[in-house]
């Protein structure tokens, strides 16, 4: 194959009469296809039309012919005088501008500074232009069969290339993959798993290929592609000239890169790819079968959960979440697969409503009132604002994406407005429109320049500046805040209507709509990532997520390395860090294991540990009838007990008949060491009995507020404060009126509330059923079982260290002595060990 990057005369024809100018030269896969300048067309253009006679009958220019075209500059060429090209045209032109048609039609020029084999894909009007032609410029066909998909075979065709990093699409089976090696002969892709989106996957004889080396490039300049696209079509700008060019090759970095309106001439892209290499799993299994049915929550739309663990809900589009065995960059490559380009190759994916190409983020948001008609606005509608135009029953169908004019196309007389359609309602004969240029009034006819539709204004419409489309990511109704993602157009501002499109801008229902309004929430435009796709970024173990895509905050799923932001905000959020304790060395025969909280520095009357309570000695005694201070000989200022204690709760004081009575207090001092206790009379006995120095007091993790437990199937405990740290279920223990401390399960806890639910227990009796009164003591106990494993863990969310106790018996068959220690629940996972000393 030859390709030659100048005009070649005998690859164009002109005709005078019809003023086509036509590309008649071999294809991009041909044998040997030509591309030729803007400027050259001209000058060849002039050097026909000032011959005295026509070349040949392909010729057709010569100096009596009015002349074809005029340069404003070498990139700026407008054809004159009905000349014109084609689509097939164009593809064989670039470095610039062809105006034609007065400037009814335009193509505009694309450079790309970037890395050699990049691929580029670019959005219009709201979609894939499907014909990438400007990536391809070598095809063939196969010459063997390999039915791995590791290879490509043309014996030669390949000699002198050097294909690394290059894409190759089969055009028989449109499977596609990136090449790591070749030789003359053969293409090696990057592993057999590579080729996706064909039917077989791999290549046989005969099977034609295009070799992904982009058209016209200049690597002297750093330019990988250039070329050109359509961008005003019957005297209306397409999409007002914007463009969004993207590389989203699958196992290589993703970027995009905007062109907010074309100018004439060249119009830069900055794109380039490279292998990311965090994308470690093959092609084939990030878009196959299996990960297909694995891989969830793409289509939720607007969610509410709570990543950080504050107990407030934050907002999310999506829940992105999996089953199966998989981590977090997983997730990254499955969110990368969904929305690589699959152009021509049949294995698109809708993801948050769009074509997964398509998808990049939410780019604005709003506030919204004024509801009208049965609106109901469901994610992943369509919202769409611009001029409404309502109309008489008309003959013919108007289009979607047309342009409509006030002159019949096919008279003289020129038209003096332009405009594009962006909705149609059929059922209400309206359409909402972008305006290019010039005003319509009532009673007005208007035609569809491609449908040939024709219809007349049944009212004067409010003609309204700029229009688009706007595709609903995420609509919290609560707050009547939309956050979207514009397809056409641009952003509305503060009072426009946005009419209701649903799933269908040509069936639209135009009495269903809403105003934007910044009162309720003001228009915020957000920055979306050019180098990474709409999940965010990867580190390999973690994911730096991107605005408002939500990830399932299940166990497992994200973790306290990873980030999101939800939407609306800026600042980035984490997961709660979860860290487990495990306790080695026990023995499955007969050890028990508890572990429970300590305040890190008291010891009870053993001078052991304590379990459960900070434990303090009586100073002074208290023997008198209205007593109000009690206080201890241990320093209340020690950091470990100054955390302990709540500043308000209960104190739980042994006096001298043994009997432990529960008191009010309403604050510590640490100076002189004393709790402020509701008078209370010492005087007596029983209750009231005194209490000598040396007596022991204590002050539980935690004590019963609001509701004493008293029935006979009691599920709920409300607590004066439940502790950071305390594992999501569990155990705790409850100090009954008898003095038992009875173990409880939980399934879950309210932060909010204090309240625990327990697994339904008796309180209703005496001993171990007992009830228990308003002040009693509780405790977490973050292990409390027989020991079922030679370790036994326990795995909590880090919110603040914990001081811990653990106790460790076994009595029966082979005794040891109490290991009973404290130890110190940090923000690391931690391992400790039992101490066995033998009691025999």
């Amino acid at each position: 194959m030859a390709i030659t990057y100048s005009l070649v005369p005998a690859d164009w024809t002109v005709d005078n009469i019809t003023g086509n100018i036509r590309y008649i030269g071999n294809g991009h896969n041909g044998a040997s296809p030509s591309y030729a300048t803007v400027i050259q067309l001209h000058r060849w253009l002039g050097q026909l039309s000032d011959d005295q006679a026509p070349a040949n009958i392909s010729d057709k220019m010569y100096i009596p012919i009015p002349k074809a075209s005029d340069r404003s500059t070498d990139n700026i060429i407008t054809l004159v005088n009905g000349f014109n090209v084609d689509a097939t045209a164009i593809e064989h032109l670039y470095d610039g501008s062809i105006i034609q048609y007065g400037g009814d039609d335009i193509w505009d020029g694309i450079v790309n500074f970037g890395s050699a084999n990049v691929q580029i894909q670019m959005i219009q009007d709201g979609a894939l232009v499907t014909n990438d032609y400007w990536n391809y410029n070598y095809g063939a066909a196969c010459d063997s069969t390999d039915g791995t998909g590791e290879y490509l075979d043309d014996t030669g065709g390949f000699t002198g290339l050097t294909l690394l990093g290059y894409t190759i699409l089969n055009t028989t089976d449109l499977c596609k993959g990136i090449a790591l090696s070749n030789t003359n002969d053969q293409v090696t892709f990057r592993s057999t798993t590579e080729l996706t989106g064909g039917t077989n996957n791999y290549n046989t004889s005969a099977d034609t290929y295009l070799l992904g080396v982009p058209l016209n490039p200049d690597s002297g300049q750093g330019i990988s592609h250039r070329f050109m696209i359509k961008v005003r079509e019957n005297g209306a700008d397409i999409d007002g000239r914007r463009l969004v060019g993207m590389c989203r090759r699958l196992g290589n970095t993703f970027a995009w890169f905007p062109i907010n309106g074309t100018s004439r001439g060249n119009n830069v892209l900055a794109l380039s790819d490279s292998q990311d290499l965090n994308f470690d799993t093959s092609p084939q299994t990030v878009i196959g079968t299996t990960w297909d049915s694995e891989f969830s929550g793409e289509d939720l739309g607007f969610q509410q959960f709570d990543v950080d663990d504050d107990g407030n809900d934050e907002d999310y589009f999506g829940k992105l979440t999996w089953t199966g065995s998989h981590d977090i960059n997983d997730l990254f490559q499955r969110a990368m697969g969904e929305t690589a380009d699959h152009n021509g190759t049949g294995t698109d994916y809708t993801v948050h409503g769009l074509d997964g190409e398509v998808l990049r983020g939410v780019t604005h948001s709003c506030g919204y009132d004024g509801e009208a008609g049965a609106i109901v606005v469901s994610d992943y509608d369509m919202l769409v604002w611009g001029t409404y135009i309502d109309h008489d029953v008309p003959t013919g169908s108007f289009a979607v994406g047309e342009v409509i004019v006030d002159a019949d196309p096919s008279g003289g007389t020129p038209p003096t407005f332009y405009a594009t359609i962006l909705s149609i309602d059929t059922s209400e004969d309206s359409m909402v429109v972008y305006i290019d240029s010039g005003t319509i009034g009532n009673t007005t006819q208007f035609w569809g320049i491609t449908s040939g539709a024709d219809a007349e204004t049944t009212s004067d419409p409010t003609e309204v500046t700029n229009g688009g489309v706007l595709h609903v990511l995420a609509n919290d109704d609560t707050n009547d805040i939309l956050y979207v993602q514009v397809l056409k157009g641009l952003m509305p501002g503060d009072d426009d209507v946005l009419y209701y499109a649903g799933t269908s801008l040509g069936a639209a229902d135009h009495t269903d709509y809403l105003l934007v309004a910044n009162e309720v929430d003001t228009i915020t435009e957000y920055s979306l990532s050019r180098t990474a796709p709409y999940i965010g970024v990867s580190t390999g173990t973690a994911l730096i997520g991107a605005h408002g895509v939500g990830v399932d905050n299940d166990p497992g799923v994200l973790s306290a390395t990873d980030k999101v932001v939800p939407l609306g905000e800026t600042t980035p959020i984490s997961p709660p860090l979860s860290v487990t304790n495990t306790y080695s060395g026990l023995s499955t025969t007969n050890d028990q294991i508890l572990v429970v909280a300590t305040d890190g520095f008291t010891t009870d009357i053993n001078g052991d540990p304590t379990v459960g309570a900070a434990y303090f000695t009586i100073a002074t005694a208290l023997t008198t009838g209205a007593e109000v201070t009690v206080t201890v000989d241990q320093d209340l200022s020690e950091t470990d007990i100054d955390t302990w204690l709540p500043s308000t709760g209960y104190i739980s004081i042994v006096n001298d008949e043994g009997l432990v009575v529960d008191h009010v207090y309403s604050g510590y001092a640490t100076g002189p060491n004393t709790f402020t206790i509701t008078s209370h009379d010492f005087s007596g006995s029983g209750v009231n009995d005194s209490v000598a120095i040396g007596n022991y007091c204590f002050v539980y993790q935690m004590h019963v507020v609001t509701t004493a437990l008293t029935g006979g199937a009691v599920t709920s405990v409300e607590v004066n404060a439940i502790p950071g740290s305390t594992p999501d279920s569990g155990t705790m223990r409850i100090v009954n009126d008898d003095g038992f401390h009875i173990r409880h399960p939980y399934s879950l806890y309210v932060d909010a509330t204090d309240i625990f639910t327990i697994t339904s227990a008796d309180f209703s009796g005496d001993g171990l059923t007992e009830q228990v009164s308003i002040g009693s003591g509780a405790y977490i106990s973050y292990i409390d079982k027989a020991a079922a494993l030679a370790s036994e863990t326990f795995a909590a969310v880090y919110d603040v260290d914990l001081n811990l106790t653990v106790v460790v018996r076994d009595g029966d068959g082979t005794p040891i002595k109490e290991d009973k220690k404290r130890h110190t629940f940090t923000n690391s996972n931690a391992t400790h060990g039992i101490t066995r000393t033998s009691d025999t």
